[in-house]
C-alpha cells in the first residue's frame, strides 16, 4: 500500500469559546460590574438636651372681648336699652327713603318690645304687621300728632319716615339725617344741622349712580365735630350692609339712654 502520510503536517487552528447564548439565540451581553458600595463606619450617637423654652411675652388683658361676634354683641346690648317712656325718631334727608323700615327691622329684631314705622305721606291709611314690627301708613292731610300719640300708646320705640316731610321732625325725640354721599347731600345735611342743632345723627348712603361722591374720610371729617354721630352706608344689599345698619340701630339705643336715663321716667 502507498504511504498517504502528508509530508508537512498543517498548524492546529487554535479554539476560540463561544459566547453563551440566550434561549432567543442571541448573544448575551455580560452585565456591567457595579461598583460595591462603600459603608462608612457607624458614628457614636451623642445627645445634647434641648434648649430651655423661650419665655413667653405677657398677654395682655383687653378690656372688651375682641372678634366680630364680641363686636355684634355688644351692638345689641345697645340696641336693648330700657325704656320707660316711648322714644320717637324721625328720619329725614333726600337719602332717606326706606331707613326707618330697615332700622325699624333691626330694632323690632333685637328689641324685646314691638316697634312701629309711620309714613305720614302715604296714599291712605294700612297697616302691616310683621313679627314685632308694624309698619302704619297715614294719609297726607291726617292728624300726625293724633298717630304719634296713638302710636306711642302702643310701643316705646316709633320711627316716623319723615323724609317728604322734614316739619315732622321738631315732634321726635330723635332726628336722623339721612343724605346721599354727594356734594349736595353733605350740603343737604349742613342744612339740616344747622336748623336742629349738634343732637342729630347724620348717615349718608350710596350715591345714585352716575353722581359725583364725596370720599368717607372727609365726611366724616366735618360732621363728626358737628353731630352725635355719623356713618356711611353701604348698598343694602352689600356685604356690610347689615352690621353697618346694626351700628346704626345702636346709635339710636345710645340716643335712648342719653334722653331718657334709667333713673328718671
Amino acid at each position: 500500500m502507498g504511504d498517504y502520510t502528508p509530508a508537512v503536517w498543517p498548524e492546529p487552528v487554535p479554539l476560540v469559546p463561544r459566547k453563551p447564548l440566550d434561549p432567543l439565540g442571541t448573544v448575551l451581553i455580560p452585565p456591567a460590574e457595579r461598583p460595591r458600595a462603600v459603608v462608612a463606619p457607624p458614628v457614636a450617637e451623642t445627645w445634647a438636651p434641648p434648649p430651655p423654652p423661650a419665655a413667653a411675652s405677657p398677654r395682655r388683658r383687653l378690656a372688651l372681648p375682641q372678634g366680630r361676634e364680641a363686636r355684634r354683641r355688644q351692638l345689641i346690648a345697645r340696641i336693648r336699652t330700657p325704656l320707660r317712656v316711648c322714644h320717637r325718631i324721625a328720619v329725614v334727608g333726600s337719602g332717606g327713603a326706606g331707613v326707618a323700615t330697615l332700622l325699624g327691622t333691626l330694632l323690632a329684631e333685637h328689641r324685646a318690645d314691638p316697634v312701629i314705622v309711620l309714613d305720614p305721606t302715604g296714599p291712605g291709611e294700612g297697616e302691616v304687621r310683621t313679627g314685632r314690627l308694624l309698619l302704619r301708613t297715614l294719609p297726607a292731610d291726617g292728624d300726625y300728632p293724633r298717630a304719634l300719640a296713638e302710636a306711642g300708646g302702643l310701643s316705646p320705640v316709633v320711627l316716623t319716615d319723615a323724609t317728604t316731610a322734614p316739619h315732622l321732625a321738631p315732634l321726635a325725640d330723635q332726628v336722623i339725617v339721612c343724605e346721599p354721599a354727594t356734594p349736595t347731600g353733605a350740603r343737604n345735611a349742613s342744612a339740616h344741622l344747622d336748623r336742629l342743632g349738634p343732637d342729630a345723627t347724620v348717615l349718608f348712603t350710596p350715591p345714585p349712580p352716575g353722581s359725583p361722591t364725596v370720599p368717607t374720610p372727609q365726611l366724616l371729617t366735618h360732621f363728626t365735630p358737628r353731630t352725635r354721630a355719623t356713618l356711611t352706608l353701604p348698598t343694602p344689599t352689600s356685604r356690610r350692609a347689615r352690621p353697618t345698619y346694626l351700628e346704626a340701630a345702636a346709635l339710636i339705643g345710645d340716643a335712648m339712654a342719653d334722653r331718657h336715663p334709667p333713673d328718671t321716667p
